[in-house]
Parts: structure tokens; C-alpha cells; sequence
């Protein structure tokens, strides 16, 4: 069935051929990622994964902030108290009084 090596194979009879295919999909994107965040940090492929680990939280991290200011600024976008804006000065519209 597969060559792979015992660890596979008791992989497959443990948890089926469709999971392993999933989990190979997994790495496969995971390792895409990793490549995407940055050079490989190690030679070590168990502490290059912990450093792209890593890297994908401080990336969340910036991410949540950045919606959370975007929608910050998203409500209160039009939010102005107009009783406290001036609509003359000295019985005058505002335009003309600049245009003297």
C-alpha cells in the first residue's frame, strides 16, 4: 500500500487514508506559510516550525489590532456633535466672513 515506513502505516490503519491525505494537505500549506512569513529561521526543521509559529502569532496579532482600529474608525466616521459646531460668527455665514 505504502512505502513510507512504519509510522505511516500505523498512521493509515489508526486513522484512515482521507485523514492522512488531510493532514499531508496541512503540512504542505503550513510549510507554504512558513515560506511566506520569511526565511527559514534554522536548519532544524522542529525549531524552524516553533520560529514560524511564532511569526504567524505576532502576524495575528497585527492583524486583530488593525480591524479592531479600522472599526474603531468605521463607527465613529460621521460622529460629530453638530450643537458644538459654529454654523456663524458675528451674525455671518463663515464664508463670507473669510472672503472680507
Amino acid at each position: 500500500m505504502l512505502s513510507a515506513g512504519r509510522s505511516t502505516l500505523m498512521q493509515v490503519k489508526r486513522y484512515g487514508f482521507e485523514s492522512r491525505l488531510g493532514a499531508m494537505k496541512f503540512w504542505k500549506l503550513w510549510h507554504l506559510w512558513a515560506k511566506a512569513l520569511g526565511e527559514k529561521a534554522s536548519k532544524s526543521k522542529r525549531e524552524a516550525d516553533a520560529v514560524a509559529l511564532i511569526r504567524t502569532i505576532i502576524f495575528l496579532s497585527y492583524l486583530g489590532t488593525n480591524l479592531f482600529i479600522c472599526a474603531g474608525v468605521i463607527r465613529h466616521w460621521n460622529d460629530v456633535d453638530e450643537s458644538r459646531v459654529p454654523l456663524n460668527c458675528q451674525g455671518k455665514p463663515l464664508g463670507e466672513r473669510w472672503l472680507q
